[in-house]
């Protein structure tokens, strides 16, 4: 899926890094995901979008995994958001950019040796939708509060997310979307190098760190 490649490369642009491999190297189908969440039910609900990780403490392996939606894919084929966002593709295009985020920040941490924590990546993953609707796209009939609105106020969570996913859900979305009222006048005024320098000394801090940065 090309759209998966140009969502990587803008991500890793945006930070200063490359994580050597490639999302669409690891896309994997329905049937895959049941195998490896070991589920027998072929009628099992799945998100449209699930990064799945599993470590092998014996050996000091790890693999990933990116499931994205036949459905999702096909319609972000036809719907192209880069070229026309829409209604068409909007909620799609977000949860894309979400799948990309966390593969991308996985990696990176991984290859550093930095703890991860479910928090952090969801954090990320949301300042993540906001950078990229706000850059790559046409978003002229949708002004920064209005975009701020529909990202961090305006959201629907997945029905069948347990209680601890929706906690994890809601701060996430609370702390991004104070980050990102921070950066969103640069984004407006066009001031790039200060956004950059934003952004790139925001990504590598633990979660504490991030959360201290944000309330502070």
């Amino acid at each position: 899926m090309k759209l998966c490649e140009d969502i990587q490369e803008h991500i890793e642009s945006l930070y200063g890094i490359k994580v050597g491999e490639s999302a669409c190297d690891y896309l994997i189908d329905r049937e895959s995901v049941l195998t490896l969440i070991a589920s027998n039910q072929a009628d099992v609900t799945l998100p449209k979008e699930l990064f799945l990780v599993n470590n092998a403490p014996e050996d000091e392996t790890l693999e990933v995994a990116l499931f994205l939606d036949h459905d999702l894919q096909q319609n972000l084929t036809t719907h192209n958001p880069l070229e026309n966002l829409s209604r068409k593709n909007i909620s799609d295009f977000c949860t894309l950019i979400e799948g990309i985020s966390h593969f991308v920040y996985y990696l990176h941490k991984a290859a550093l040796e930095h703890n991860i924590t479910q928090l952090e990546m969801e954090l990320q993953a949301e300042i993540d939708k906001f950078l990229l609707l706000s850059l790559l796209t046409r978003c002229e009939h949708l002004p920064t509060g209005q975009l701020l609105a529909l990202l961090f106020e305006n959201y629907q969570l997945h029905k069948h997310l347990g209680d601890e996913q929706i906690e994890r859900y809601q701060q996430a979305s609370q702390l991004a979307a104070r980050f990102c009222h921070k950066i969103s006048r640069d984004i407006q005024e066009k001031r790039m190098p200060e956004l950059l320098q934003k952004i790139r000394e925001f990504y590598p801090l633990s979660q504490q760190e991030k959360i201290d940065s944000i309330l502070n």
